[in-house]
């Protein structure tokens, strides 16, 4: 009886942990999958590939992105958008809608996070903007011109 009672403690602290990495691994919540899709001179940029809505229809796409600044020029950044948090800047994600018909984006809503995940401030929609050739907007729509 009591190798039993141990038994089922072991197991029920392994179910806990197991249950623990499944629910807090990266990407496993919202079904979010970001995928890599250039380096700028900010940082880097990911795309969330589960969540792309191409509606060739209208010649638009929807996509989170998601930039991982370089940790030597957060600060600079963080200047440019008027965040005034003590905290370090980390990263933004950011919605676009991109018609690709006029070769124009806008992003929608963009939020800046520090390296813990707190919110640090989020911008509201913008003016549409052309896409220059060459850019990261416009390897953003490349890559995922193809999805969905």
């Amino acid at each position: 009886m009591l190798k039993s009672g141990r038994r089922r403690k072991r197991l029920g602290w392994g179910a806990i942990l197991c249950l623990g990495v499944i629910l807090l691994s990266p990407g496993a919540s919202y079904g979010v999958k970001w995928v890599y899709v250039c380096e700028s001179s900010n940082g880097k940029e990911y795309v969330d590939a589960e969540s792309v809505e191409n509606d060739k229809e209208q010649n638009s796409l929807k996509i989170w992105v998601k930039r991982i600044y370089d940790r030597t020029k957060a600060q600079r950044i963080k200047e440019q958008l008027g965040i005034t948090s003590s905290k370090d800047l980390a990263y933004s994600v950011a919605l676009y809608n991109i018609d690709y018909k006029e070769k124009k984006f806008k992003a929608l809503v963009s939020s800046h996070f520090d390296p813990g995940g707190n919110l640090l401030s989020e911008d509201k929609a913008k003016e549409k903007e052309y896409i220059i050739p060459g850019s990261v907007m416009d390897r953003l729509v490349t890559k995922c011109a193809g999805m969905k």
